[in-house]
């Protein structure tokens, strides 16, 4: 209605906030000593000449405009073909990036301890996991997004809002699913991590099938029920919440304390790698037409046909991970 820059300007006055109360929280000793260096001699050490206490941050910003800069330029090295055929600079130095991460957790591993080596590898799984389930959840701002406007009857909103309906459900069911889980532990019925994650893949593969039969409701414009989108985000939503705060805190319990926060990038590399499935299922499911505006049954077909593929995919990595998950629960040892 008014344009992207207030609702972006919206949202760092929001992360903002959030910041100062975070901070207040710090100043009042809230935390205790959670989260602080081992040492102030870790903090003073140097880096590059400079203690690390204050070269961390002046690096952080500086690297701000180089980003910018490289997002800035995101065209393709040789759009003629070749072996930078569709690539660019940003696309590579992510890929670099990754194996470098790749090839120093390998590295981690085999220097630790058989425990340890256990318990990183058991991250490790859950953070491809993790992976594999956000590369579909991602879709809803494209795909999903893209179908919302041409097949769906959206009625009170527009294709854009239809964004909004995961994180109302996230808000809405974390603190009941959270008690849910509080009252099974209480009971020792609550679900080791390894079926909260295959029962996560499941609800996103469920979610994606509620899509793929949408088409059976479509009227003579080929529109579908809104319903069949709220319905989806509530299963995906579930699927969220039954996978990412748990796969969160599941990263630092089985993380040696020398490498968490390692190991927290490594989780949160992951969902930036997500995207490289969810570019991957734009292109399988782009409408190949020269009209903008083309919707109906000229893209119910395409997008009810690749949602239901998506949910065999889905609903197979969660019997996967079912199945193993007896031998993941070795691998976590003590850790619950």
């Amino acid at each position: 209605e008014y344009g992207w820059h207030y609702g972006f300007g919206l949202a760092g006055i929001g992360m903002l906030a959030g910041l100062l109360f975070f901070w207040s929280g710090i100043r009042n000793n809230v935390f205790g000593d959670r989260g602080k260096a081992p040492s102030e001699a870790v903090l003073a050490k140097p880096l590059i000449g400079v203690p690390q206490r204050i070269m961390v941050p002046i690096l952080a910003f500086l690297f701000v405009p180089v980003i910018a800069l490289l997002l800035s330029s995101y065209k393709p090295i040789s759009p003629e073909g070749g072996f930078f055929d569709d690539q660019n600079i940003v696309n590579i130095i992510f890929k670099l990036i990754g194996i470098t991460v790749l090839g120093y957790l390998g590295y981690i591993i085999f220097k630790a301890t058989p425990d340890e080596r256990k318990k990183l590898i058991m991250a490790v799984l859950i953070t491809l996991f993790m992976t594999v389930f956000w590369g579909f959840h991602e879709l809803s701002g494209s795909v999903i997004t893209l179908f919302a406007d041409r097949n769906v009857n959206l009625e009170w909103i527009d294709a854009a809002q239809s964004n909004a309906i995961n994180p109302v459900f996230i808000i809405l069911l974390s603190i009941p699913i959270s008690l849910l889980f509080t009252w099974m532990s209480k009971r020792n019925l609550n679900p080791r991590t390894p079926y909260k994650f295959g029962l996560g893949l499941a609800f996103a593969g469920i979610s994606f099938y509620i899509l793929a039969l949408s088409g059976g409701s479509a009227d003579e414009n080929g529109m579908v029920p809104f319903s069949y989108l709220m319905i989806m985000y509530f299963f995906l939503s579930v699927g969220e919440l039954f996978m990412s705060p748990v796969g969160l805190s599941k990263i630092t319990d089985l993380s040696p304390k020398r490498i968490v926060a390692f190991m927290m990038g490594v989780w949160f590399l992951s969902s930036a790698f997500a995207f490289q499935i969810v570019g991957f299922i734009g292109k399988q499911l782009a409408i190949e037409s020269d009209n903008p505006d083309v919707k109906g049954f000229e893209t119910l077909e395409v997008y009810t046909g690749g949602f239901e593929l998506i949910a065999q995919y889905a609903l197979a990595a969660a019997i996967i991970v079912l199945v193993t998950a007896p031998l993941m629960k070795r691998l976590m040892g003590n850790v619950h």
